[in-house]
């Protein structure tokens, strides 16, 4: 039980967290130039991910996220395992910025400094994609379903 509710809050907390602040953000860019920088080198960033570079991702996202106190007591990673997907996870944005995608990045922070943030967190959002593109997690994420009261919830909207 401790695993499923785990899972659940972290794939809606992670979808949340990560792509409600895109949409306001992507929304924000004001001219054709910053969209097209920030679609570039969003573009740039998921074609120059491999899948286990996603994975790692993925695995990055899960530890920041049971790291909440609420969290922890559920998930038992070390200090070392913490550290070492920093560390992967770091080198892997300084590859996205510096080699794989380095004009990218100029032309987007030159178009609009928001572009930089979006198109990270663009990243973000195919990691947790990927995350709920699971079957088994997206069989945990529905299995709250089974305790929802639809008769109740239905008696809302009608009058």
């Amino acid at each position: 039980m401790k695993n499923t509710t785990t899972t659940f809050l972290l794939s809606i907390g992670c979808a949340a967290m990560l792509s409600l602040p895109l949409q306001a953000s992507a929304q924000d860019l004001s001219t054709g130039s910053a969209v097209k920088a920030f679609r570039d080198l969003s573009t740039c960033f998921i074609d120059s991910l491999t899948g286990k570079e996603r994975k790692e991702l993925v695995k990055w996202i899960y530890f920041s996220m049971s790291a909440h106190p609420e969290l922890e007591s559920y998930a038992n990673i070390s200090r070392g395992e913490r550290q070492n997907s920093d560390k992967t996870v770091g080198n892997l944005i300084t590859r996205l910025f510096s080699e794989d995608c380095p004009n990218e990045a100029k032309a987007a922070l030159k178009a609009d400094p928001q572009a930089l943030k979006n198109a990270f967190e663009m990243i973000g959002k195919v990691a947790i994609q990927d995350i709920l593109s699971d079957k088994k997690v997206r069989a945990s994420v529905n299995n709250y379903g089974r305790f929802v009261d639809q008769e109740k919830i239905k008696g809302v909207f009608v009058e």
